[in-house]
């Protein structure tokens, strides 16, 4: 499997994705779709992250 690794990053939050760990991500894209959103480029946005 590939070792790539994706990062998103707001200045304040990195969200890292790697492909080939990811066995569950219709999970996020259903739970965080602020976050995850599969037909936007890039997908993956930070903007949707709240600090908790």
């Amino acid at each position: 499997m590939s070792d790539k690794k994706y990062r998103y990053n707001n200045g304040e939050l990195t969200i890292v994705w790697q492909p080939s760990l990811c066995s569950h991500s219709g999970k996020c894209v259903k739970t965080l779709p602020q976050v995850y959103n599969p037909d936007a480029k890039p997908w993956i946005t930070t903007g949707g992250c709240n600090n908790r």
